[in-house]
């Protein structure tokens, strides 16, 4: 998975939600 600073937390959040 390819995160960046900015879309670190977006990306995070994401992956909760997903798990």
């Amino acid at each position: 998975m390819i995160c960046g600073f900015l879309v670190s937390l977006y990306c995070g959040r994401f992956v909760y939600f997903v798990l």
